[in-house]
């Protein structure tokens, strides 16, 4: 199968970017309750703000994911780096919909995402994502949960808060680690829906590049 109609030996960045034309993202409900329950141990560490979590499918009804991999020297990961899809998908209309306050439709327009005159950056503009690995994921809940808001974070141990981590990696990882990608976004304020304290504004992105899922956790606090 070849999507863009021709033989080659590698994708080049505009042909990615024709590629994840063809994907697009859906909305699906988290109903893990190990899940919910570490999430709602996270939500509750700072005095003011929160944590969520959300939870999109990558559909993909014309292989892409499959004709990427099937191609020499092209990978998947630049399918979703190179082509701008992340960013794309952080302010899709369905991410939008999903979070209220977030308002990314027509660029990134917290306060350290602005331009010098003040204007949002444009939707065609991208911010920085810096690259993660999932073998962090359960410390990275747990730091995040020590570490807290301002004023108030978790109650338990740090052995504690790592235990809840690791829960949420089985629950959503189950030591496949080769199976995803990941990508975090720290101390900045990407979208309105953060208060805007760099300090406490946390973004990961986690992939399932196999079973063709996002997961998006964001968390914010204040001074």
């Amino acid at each position: 199968m070849t999507i863009l109609g021709t033989d080659r030996a590698s994708l080049t960045g505009p042909e990615y970017e024709q590629l994840v034309e063809r994907l697009s993202v859906e909305e699906r409900p988290i109903d893990d309750e190990i899940i919910l329950e570490v999430m709602d141990e996270i939500d509750g560490c700072p005095k003011n703000g929160g944590a969520l979590l959300r939870k999109f499918e990558i559909v993909d009804d014309d292989g892409v994911f499959e004709y990427v991999s099937e191609t020499p020297n092209a990978s998947r990961y630049s399918l979703l780096q190179t082509s701008g899809f992340l960013h794309d998908f952080l302010r899709s209309k369905e991410l939008n919909e999903s979070i209220e306050g977030l308002n990314t439709e027509n660029g990134f327009s917290g306060y350290h995402w602005k331009e010098k005159d003040g204007e949002p950056i444009g939707a065609d503009e991208e911010q920085e994502l810096d690259w993660y690995h999932s073998l962090h994921v359960d410390g990275y809940l747990a730091w995040v949960m020590c570490r807290g808001g301002a004023y108030e974070s978790f109650g338990g141990t740090q052995a504690e808060a790592k235990s809840l981590g690791r829960q949420f990696d089985q629950a959503v990882i189950n030591d496949r680690y080769e199976d995803f990608f990941a990508w975090r976004i720290p101390n900045k304020q990407w979208s309105e829906w953060f208060i805007g304290v760099i300090h406490w504004d946390e973004t990961l992105l986690l992939v399932d590049k196999e079973k063709k899922v996002i997961w998006l956790f964001m968390f914010t606090s204040t001074s």
